[in-house]
């Protein structure tokens, strides 16, 4: 993840679910560093970048299981067959999904947490300086988003028909099918998944030194008076 002249870590507003990056999560993590290191002094919930990191952890470690659990197995191995739950395709298409709906449960509280941080921060920091605009439009990266998990799941999911969506965070939600009966394909969703996971990784590391300087000047549970916006729920 390159820097600006700054330091600042640059967000990139491009979503191209087949570029390096598969479910586009990085901006999701970029932003947390950025609001947190840049705009610290407007944090109103003290426990928030704690629990920003847990989920970050959360994600990581569900893409992680996810793509090491089901995803590659062969259709052949032995216990995939003779299931109560129908063919060796349906078994494993069951658990692959029940492993992703388990990250997009990840993604989606991730996405809510990290709304916050950047409302708290950096579009605090906007308004104060009367840069509207601007905080308008970053708010928006998020609102939009959640809106639309209401109805469907960043992440993947296997379909009865042997196809593949992969659906990517953006301010619209992109979501790409794939054929794959052609069980080759898989290795190319699971090499582009591994890329992005270990950039996440490095990002993680990153917002967990950000919350150490953060945490060293306050307390990690602390009250405080802010509360839920309708645009998270």
């Amino acid at each position: 993840m390159k820097t600006t002249g700054s330091g600042r870590l640059r967000r990139s507003r491009t979503v191209d679910v087949w570029a390096k990056h598969v479910l586009n999560l990085n901006p999701i993590f970029v932003d947390a560093i950025n609001s947190l290191e840049q705009h610290a002094e407007f944090v109103r919930t003290p426990p928030l970048p704690a629990a920003i990191f847990m989920f970050q952890r959360d994600v990581a470690n569900h893409y992680q299981y996810a793509l090491t659990h089901y995803l590659c197995l062969s259709l052949e191995a032995p216990f995939l067959q003779n299931s109560s739950l129908g063919s060796p395709y349906q078994k494993w298409a069951k658990f692959t999904n029940d492993d992703f709906q388990l990250l997009a449960f990840s993604v989606h509280g991730l996405l809510r947490y990290t709304s916050r941080l950047v409302h708290e921060t950096t579009c605090r920091a906007l308004e104060h300086a009367t840069r509207f605009d601007e905080m308008k439009s970053i708010s928006n990266l998020y609102t939009s988003p959640i809106l639309q998990i209401r109805n469907r799941s960043i992440g993947v999911e296997v379909h009865a028909d042997h196809t593949l969506s992969v659906t990517a965070f953006g301010p619209e939600l992109v979501t790409t099918q794939w054929d794959i009966s052609n069980r080759s394909a898989i290795d190319e969703i699971r090499e582009r998944c591994d890329a992005e996971l270990a950039s996440l990784s490095q990002l993680t590391r990153r917002f967990r030194s950000v919350c150490e300087r953060f945490y060293s000047q306050r307390p990690v549970v602390d009250d405080f008076d802010a509360m839920n916006e309708s645009w998270w729920t």
